[in-house]
């Protein structure tokens, strides 16, 4: 939660879309293809998209990135290890970030957020 208010923050409530805050629990989740509408959705309507992802899983996160990325939406990953990641997505690209968590401060995360976000809308 400390992350989204951060990135609040940055960009205003109603700029960020978390599909774990319209869906807390398992037993809030939609069917498989509303969930899918509602994500996209959001991505669609995201200036940037930012993933935090603790360890290795194949939870639709990938999906929402897969599409994040089809959308050429600048990407900024937050993981405690790179080696959680997808293997593709382990190196940085032009629209891609990679913020290893691991050893690092919660400012220190908010100003590579900062950096990045300035790096593709300006200061």
């Amino acid at each position: 939660r400390k992350l989204m208010n951060s990135l609040e923050g940055i960009f205003g409530k109603e700029q960020v879309f978390c599909a774990l805050e319209q869906f807390p629990e398992p037993k809030d989740y939609p069917r498989p293809s509303k969930a899918l509408d509602i994500c996209t959705d959001g991505i669609v309507r995201c200036k940037f998209f930012f993933l935090y992802l603790q360890r290795k899983t194949y939870s639709g996160a990938l999906v929402e990135l897969g599409y994040a990325m089809a959308y050429g939406k600048p990407t900024m990953i937050f993981t405690e290890k790179k080696e959680v990641l997808p293997y593709m997505m382990q190196d940085e690209s032009e629209l891609t970030g990679i913020v290893q968590l691991e050893g690092r401060s919660f400012d220190e995360c908010v100003s590579r957020i900062q950096k990045f976000v300035a790096k593709w809308h300006g200061p």
